[in-house]
């Protein structure tokens, strides 16, 4: 008996109604050969917009297809290069965790103006899109796949892109010679994020154009210089504190710092220092500071800051110090160790909502 939706798509065929988007989310257990039928009424169709999860497919060509969306899907980089060149118009592309696909290049799409990319393991993509205006390259990190598979890498090779607006990168293999030509290659760029690019250790970013950069646990990194007089956000999470250099911003801006410690990584009075000097190179922005406290500090450590604190001591404009239940004991510690360190005007304070705030507890900062 067929599939109750084998006779759907032939209806379609039958009464020639037309097809605008087609959607295959996780299809039932029917055959490849069902699947390749509907895929193929719908390019009779002239479908724009496929959307395919986790069927097996042969081939799709479709020359007014318009947006592509392939995720878990098994094909090889022979097949897909079939569909780029059979489809020229494809204007929105994301691959996500396709099996066989792990070099990946895209160069005859004139038209693209959005690519995605998902890696579940290691893989090379190379872009030459002269249209393109966001991109996004992502690998899924897990421990346990690093451990077994050490060697996989996520590597790019990316020409210049003259209308590129947006560009996001996480956890892959980018250097940083990568940023040394960003000026010139993307010149319209306003939006760049940086998450867990470990192979980065002394970047420099210098765009006139760029009004928001986002860099987050980028562990290895040691130095940034960030010369971009437009920008407006600037975002930094991580548990070390780089040394930062910044051209000081033609209008308003807001930076916001996150810092968070852990039982085996608690801060030396270096790393206030250093916090000290990245919030004075951001005073010419508006500053809301988050530290997240995993364990408390060394009361000799807190007497190091204190004797050597500085004036004058930079101002922030929020400050935000989550305290878990149990531990707030140890919060005049932290407060002393960050008071030498920066004023905050307002202090944004979560409790935790298991934090009884009518206890004794409180009465150590009163």
């Amino acid at each position: 008996m067929a599939h109750p939706a084998q006779f759907e798509v032939q209806w379609y065929d039958e009464h020639k109604n037309g097809i605008d988007i087609l959607e295959l989310i996780r299809p039932p257990s029917v055959s490849p050969e069902h699947v390749n039928r509907w895929i193929q009424i719908a390019e009779d169709n002239n479908f724009k917009r496929l959307v395919l999860n986790s069927p097996v497919i042969r081939k799709i060509t479709c020359h007014n297809l318009q947006k592509l969306w392939l995720t878990g899907v098994d094909l090889d980089e022979e097949m897909f290069q079939t569909i780029v060149v059979s489809c020229p118009l494809i204007d929105w592309l994301k691959i996500s965790n396709c099996a066989g696909l792990a070099n990946l290049k895209v160069t005859k799409l004139q038209k693209l103006k959005v690519f995605e990319v998902i890696f579940k393991g290691g893989g090379c993509v190379a872009v030459e899109a002269p249209s393109l205006e966001f991109f996004n390259y992502s690998k899924i990190y897990s421990f346990d796949n690093e451990e077994r598979m050490p060697s996989q890498h996520c590597s790019l090779q990316m020409h210049s892109s003259q209308n590129l607006k947006h560009l996001q990168f996480e956890n892959i293999d980018i250097t940083d010679e990568f940023f040394l030509d960003i000026k010139e290659k993307f010149p319209h760029l306003e939006d760049l994020n940086i998450h867990g690019c470990n192979h980065l250790r002394r970047i420099k970013i210098s765009s006139h154009p760029i009004k928001r950069i986002n860099l987050e646990s980028n562990y290895r990194l040691e130095e940034a210089h960030i010369e971009v007089p437009s920008i407006n956000r600037f975002k930094f999470r991580g548990c070390s504190i780089p040394l930062f250099s910044f051209t000081a911003p033609s209008g308003s801006c807001v930076s916001l710092i996150e810092f968070y410690w852990w039982d085996w990584q608690l801060p030396e009075a270096s790393w206030f220092a250093k916090l000290k000097d990245l919030l004075t190179k951001l005073s010419q922005s508006e500053i809301l500071l988050q530290l997240k406290c995993g364990s408390t500090l060394a009361s000799t450590i807190v007497d190091e800051i204190r004797n050597s604190a500085l004036y004058p001591i930079p101002q922030v404009q929020t400050l935000s110090i989550p305290f878990e239940k149990g531990k707030f004991f140890d919060a005049d510690l932290i407060l002393d160790a960050i008071f030498c360190t920066c004023r905050p005007k307002t202090i944004a304070q979560d409790w935790n909502q298991n934090l009884d705030l009518n206890s004794n507890e409180l009465s150590s900062i009163e």
